[in-house]
């Protein structure tokens, strides 16, 4: 009985030691299960988010390929000129600044005034490689400009239109436009139209007015504020910008000058002019700028004259203009010249200057060949559209002596070659050779269109100026023509153009100014029957450059020309490489204070010496300093390029100036008569 007893607990026991069991067992697979689940659940969902990148990657893929291939597709397409034009005019439109803001730290934005175009100071940046992020840099880094210049020329593009009928301008933003420019008038000289790159602000200490470019001077202050472990590290990747920035607040004390002055000029006239401008628009440009003798006075006490003997610095120049200049002055004494001068660029001289308020730059007057051109341009302009008696009354003697002289000179240069073999040092300000040729060949476009109007001395303008532009230009620009893969023309210059690469930068402006040159130099503007104005070709213009035209042309009129860059290398600093700094000789080296110093050691004060070449130095003499050292340097008698590594500089670009540009471009293009032009010519 007891053995069966025991026998039963036994087995009991094993029964719940069995149960005990499967429940343990049971709960952990069911742990086992949940966490299988839980798992699985986290793998569907990591999945399902891949699944969900997959498809949006897929997605931005397809549509940037379908997005690229309507674009490649439309880029080709010939648009219609007027949809072309009011395309245009809205991409010019973007540009053009609404509303006056101040600077601002927080939140950050630059100084923008009210109806002016939008331009910009960029920086010539180039590596070994030419890599992506010197293009980057190039593009994407920018310093808001308010300038006088950039909207002076496209308010003249658009007139240009204007006149062509192929474009109505706003006039109310015309003159909200007028109004923020009239306020770039030297303030120092009352109804005088000599006019200051940048907007000036009154200094007491002086009681004169002073320009006042507030982004550079911002920038400037706050590059100042670097720590040193900064600015060493910038020197050694190649940024050695960095060392001029904190000095640009000592140095943009500018006197206005004769490029924006000359270009006032004509903007002013060709509001007078033309009927299309209300008389509201007129009368305010006449009120601020009626004082034309004085303004004209300022420009010839202020010229070049190397022959004088006074005690003036009006014999003294850049001893960087005279390296490239000095075989032509050279022969001025050989001559038995006895009066001779040439326009310079900035309105003031050494002795007038109020240094840290009104100051030439780097204490020196200096030459450039476009400047030049543009002067010639107003004064042609004054001549034919201006008043009768006021053009007689400031055209005396000396004037028409330095508008003849500058007017060979400029010829001189183009023939000699020098401006190909160192236009950093002959254009200064302006670096681009497509440039000077655009600006050189409205002379000729605006003297051949009015040859009825000419006096002996503007005829003699007129055949200097077509010869120039129809050997040297013409094949400059024929010789520099690029063919695409479907037979278009189109020209590109130094902006990201190195190492046998490009990226095409400048490509739109370069080809703009091409074709624009070639336009202006081989046809004239003239009423046809109906009254409208069009465009005539010279019955001589070769058939290469009518056959170029129309190819650069089909780049142009197509959807895409002008949706990439519209950059453009319009106008720089005079600093630039190696062969653009002051190593040349100099017969002119002291400190303002009158000290003299040793220019063979050390290095420029950019700010406090005055260094330049006074008179005509002796050949002879001449040949032996450019054997010596200046400033601790041998001088470059080659010009190197503008893209060279580490060596970066700045330069202003305008959207707004190609967009212009390529409007009055298409107007012309547009209003061409093609009727009596020879096909075999």
């Amino acid at each position: 009985m007891n053995d069966t007893s025991e026998i039963r607990n036994s087995l009991m026991q094993k029964v719940e030691i069995s149960n005990l069991n499967l429940v343990i067992g049971n709960n952990d697979l069911s742990k086992q299960q949940k966490q299988y689940r839980k798992i699985k659940k986290k793998n569907n969902l990591v999945k399902m988010k891949s699944n969900i990148w997959f498809n949006i990657l897929t997605f931005l893929a397809l549509y940037f390929i379908i997005r690229q291939c309507v674009w490649l597709y439309n880029s080709q397409i010939k648009m219609p000129f007027k949809e072309q034009m009011k395309l245009l005019s809205s991409f010019l439109n973007e540009n053009r600044y609404k509303e006056s803001q101040p600077f601002s730290t927080f939140p950050f934005h630059f100084r923008q005034d009210k109806g002016l175009y939008s331009s910009y100071v960029i920086l010539n940046v180039m590596d070994k490689r030419n890599s992506f992020i010197g293009h980057l840099l190039r593009t994407k880094v920018e310093i808001d400009d308010n300038n006088y210049f950039v909207t002076n020329n496209v308010l003249l593009n658009l007139l240009d239109c204007v006149n062509l009928g192929t474009y109505e301008i706003n006039q109310d933003e015309l003159e909200e436009t007028l109004d923020t420019l009239l306020e770039f008038n030297d303030k120092n000289l009352k109804n005088v139209p000599s006019i200051a790159f940048y907007k000036q602000i009154f200094v007491n200490e002086t009681n004169t007015w002073s320009q006042h470019p507030t982004n550079l001077l911002k920038v400037s202050d706050f590059t100042r504020s670097f720590p040193e472990i900064l600015k060493k590290f910038l020197n050694y990747i190649g940024l050695t910008i960095i060392n001029l920035l904190p000095k640009l607040s000592q140095i943009l004390h500018l006197p206005t000058d004769s490029d924006d002055s000359a270009q006032n000029l004509v903007l002013g006239i060709s509001l007078l002019n033309s009927p299309k401008i209300r008389q509201s628009i007129k009368d305010k440009w006449l009120v601020s700028n009626y004082q034309l003798k004085e303004y004209f006075d300022l420009l010839k006490k202020y010229s070049y004259y190397p022959l004088e003997k006074s005690n003036s610095s009006s014999s003294m120049i850049d001893p960087r203009n005279y390296y490239a200049f000095h075989e032509y002055l050279e022969q001025l004494p050989q001559k038995n010249t006895t009066q001779f001068g040439l326009f310079t660029t900035w309105l003031l001289n050494l002795e007038d200057q109020v240094e840290g308020v009104v100051q030439i730059p780097f204490n020196v007057n200096i030459l450039d060949l476009t400047v030049i051109n543009n002067i010639i341009y107003s004064l042609n302009y004054l001549q034919i559209h201006g008043n009768k008696t006021v053009v007689d009354q400031v055209f005396d003697d000396k004037l028409t002596m330095l508008y003849l002289n500058s007017t060979n000179f400029l010829d001189a240069q183009v023939y000699s070659g020098i401006i190909d073999k160192h236009i950093d040092i002959t254009n200064p300000y302006y670096p681009s050779k497509y440039t000077f040729y655009l600006l050189a060949s409205k002379n000729a476009y605006l003297l051949n269109s009015n040859s009825d109007k000419l006096n002996q001395n503007a005829k003699q303008v007129a055949k200097i100026y077509n010869r120039m532009l129809k050997t040297n230009a013409t094949q400059f620009i024929l010789d520099s023509a690029q063919v695409r893969h479907n037979g278009d023309l189109y020209w590109e210059d130094f902006l990201g153009n190195y190492a046998n690469r490009s990226y095409h930068e400048d490509t739109a402006f370069t080809t703009v100014a091409s074709l624009t040159t070639l336009i202006n130099t081989w046809t004239t503007a003239k009423l046809d029957k109906r009254g409208n104005l069009k465009l005539y070709f010279d019955p001589k213009t070769p058939k290469n450059v009518t056959d170029t035209i129309e190819k650069g042309m089909k780049a142009v009129t197509k959807y895409g020309f002008f949706q990439n860059s519209n950059l453009n290398p319009f106008y720089s600093i005079t600093l630039k490489t190696y062969s653009s700094q002051f190593y040349y000789p100099m017969n002119v080296h002291r400190y303002l204070n009158g000290t003299q110093f040793n220019p063979h050691v050390g290095t420029q004060d950019i700010v406090n010496h005055v260094v330049g070449v006074d008179g005509i130095i002796n050949p002879d003499q001449y040949d032996q300093m450019l054997k010596q050292k200046w400033f601790s340097h041998d001088t470059e008698e080659d010009f190197t390029g503008f893209n060279v590594p580490r060596q970066q500089f700045a330069l202003w670009s305008s959207d707004s100036i190609t967009i212009s540009f390529g409007m009055s471009l298409l107007s012309k293009y547009h209003c061409i008569d093609r009727s009596k032009l020879d096909p075999s010519s």
